[in-house]
């Protein structure tokens, strides 16, 4: 009795200290893998909340979506030049103005805001002193960002004779 009794002990004994030695790997896996599913839930609850937080802006840009357009529409992506010598055409006539030249001379980053380009042009127009300050005000007026740089006057001999102007802007984009 006394030999079943210590077989059974040690028996229960390797019992216990193989079971402990097999169930130890398997419990420090599940535990490794209950922290990973755990770190993927706090990032899919990230992730969701940034999903949120943007569609919310989407929809508070959606609201101001006159204004966002006004600013697409003065500040374009690109210089969109066939777009700009349009404008120029169409501002010189309806002021009385002949354009008679555009030149783009550079398109550069700003030395101010680097994000945005800045596109150099020269503008001839030949016309009277009335329909340049005319032409001057569609420009002002223009949703695009345009800016005179400098303005060459050349004044005629004769009163009969056209005005003569050389004008310097500066167009913004992005």
């Amino acid at each position: 009795m006394n030999r079943l009794v210590i077989t059974i002990i040690i028996s229960l004994f390797l019992v216990v200290f193989f079971g402990i030695t097999d169930l130890k790997p398997k419990y420090e896996d599940w535990s490794d893998l209950n922290k990973k599913i755990m770190d993927a839930r706090s990032e899919l609850q990230y992730q969701g909340k940034y999903f949120s937080d943007l569609e919310e802006t989407s929809q508070k840009l959606e609201e101001h979506d006159l204004s966002v357009s006004k600013v697409y529409s003065a500040l374009p992506p690109d210089p969109s030049l066939p777009s700009l010598f349009n404008f120029f055409q169409q501002a010189s006539s309806q002021s009385g103005m002949i354009l008679k030249a555009v030149s783009p001379s550079s398109s550069v980053f700003s030395e101010l805001v680097p994000d945005i380009r800045e596109t150099h042009f020269t503008l001839s127009l030949t016309g009277s002193y009335a329909g340049f300050k005319t032409f001057l005000l569609l420009l002002e007026d223009s949703a695009r960002f345009i800016e005179t740089e400098g303005i060459s006057l050349f004044v005629p001999k004769k009163e009969t004779d056209l005005l003569t102007v050389n004008l310097k802007l500066k167009v913004y984009s992005y």
